[in-house]
């Protein structure tokens, strides 16, 4: 990450930790009854699937990233972090709609 600053790495942190976030709460709420509306993992996937499909969405997050130039990281990072840890708030709170 040559020409990561500081800012760059805590939001890629921040997009990482969120994804994390997202994945186990998803695995919560399948737990209680609820369904997956992501069509690539179907209705109720396995917690091995859904740690795959996080992993997957880390690497390619990430590599979104190392790609883009500079100006425009930021934004994506700020934005992929923003997203991942609305969906784990829904879900943690019982209002993201599955299914």
């Amino acid at each position: 990450m040559n020409d990561w600053s500081e800012k760059d790495v805590g939001l890629l942190l921040g997009a990482l930790s969120g994804v994390y976030k997202d994945t186990e709460s998803t695995k919560r709420a399948i737990a209680r009854g609820s369904e997956e509306s992501n069509p690539l993992l179907g209705k109720n996937p396995s917690g091995a699937d859904l740690d795959k499909y996080g992993i997957a969405a880390a690497l390619l997050g990430t590599g979104a990233a190392a790609a883009l130039p500079e100006k425009w990281r930021r934004p994506m990072l700020g934005a992929w972090a923003g997203l991942e840890h609305g969906l784990a708030l829904q879900e943690s709170l019982g209002r993201r709609r599955r299914g």
